[in-house]
């Protein structure tokens, strides 16, 4: 079968909205390699939508229908089951179980002091911006509403946030560019040992404050 793109090529990876642009006008479905292996796009919003909402003719976990999947391989590091269980990458019974759980952080009045939150960090973000003789959009604003928001939700203490940011930002990077690159880059291993010990104590933190309570 024809390759129609390739998310690995080095002038995808840098912008690749000139190939979805194209991909949206002129083959709405394709077939390429992703940083996964082989993989068909579907570039239009409305299709995009009916899949995800077809659970009886499409599948999230390759495995439902007898697959593997790729990260399930003998040389993938263990944390990249992360990749694999969970919310986005499950099927039914597994993704209703998750779904119920998740359902528990969004009542009516979480919801509530969540939209707080959100307008609290956008006046302070606007704040700081005009104090700025120069100000960057998408650095600091886009990035930081959302890097805040979810650190919040997670207990992200304020002054560990953009280590945080950091080490998870260059382990997608890395292993969205080939998933060959969580083995064998050594700063990838550097990263995701940053990462697994910035979370072993984060936990840790977290647990002792809910003991002293």
């Amino acid at each position: 079968m024809q390759i129609e793109f390739d998310l690995q090529a080095p002038e995808v990876n840098q912008d690749p909205y000139p190939l979805f642009g194209r991909l949206r006008r002129e083959r709405p479905i394709s077939y390429g390699r992703s940083f996964l292996g082989p993989a068909y796009m579907v570039a239009r919003y409305e299709d995009v939508r009916s899949i995800l909402e077809d659970s009886d003719k499409f599948v999230s976990d390759p495995r439902s229908l007898g697959g593997t999947d790729p990260t399930a391989r003998w040389w993938m590091p263990n944390m990249m089951a992360a990749f694999r269980d969970n919310l986005v990458s499950a099927d039914d019974p597994q993704h209703k179980r998750l779904r119920t759980l998740v359902h528990k952080a969004f009542t009516p009045r979480r919801v509530e002091l969540l939209a707080k939150n959100v307008a609290d960090w956008v006046d302070r973000l606007l704040g700081d911006a005009k104090k700025k003789r120069n100000f960057d959009l998408v650095a600091d604003f886009a990035l930081p509403l959302p890097l805040n928001i979810i650190s919040d939700m997670m207990g992200v203490p304020e002054n560990d946030r953009h280590g945080f940011h950091a080490y998870t930002k260059r382990f997608l990077d890395g292993s969205m560019t080939s998933p060959f690159n969580v083995v064998t880059d050594r700063n990838q291993s550097t990263f995701r040992a940053g990462l697994l010990s910035w979370t072993v104590g984060a936990r840790a933190q977290l647990r002792d404050r809910s003991t002293d309570r």
